[in-house]
């Protein structure tokens, strides 16, 4: 990409919050929405969501 050449859509994550997951029985995914910044406005795309036990790879996650 050249100096003067800006993308045309700009992904920006919006503020998490917790949500209850279905397979942990707990409030351990984190939930934000994906909006994309474009020349013409601001659209909401989707939710992005991951548990953190049972999307993640490895030993599990403590909450600390």
């Amino acid at each position: 990409m050249s100096a003067g050449v800006h993308p045309l859509v700009t992904p920006v994550m919006g503020d998490a919050h917790a949500q209850w997951c279905p397979r942990c029985k707990a409030y351990t995914v984190a939930c934000a929405p994906l909006f994309l910044l474009t020349p013409a406005g601001v659209t909401r795309a989707q939710f992005y969501a991951l548990c953190e036990i049972c999307d993640l790879d490895g030993p599990e996650v403590t909450r600390g």
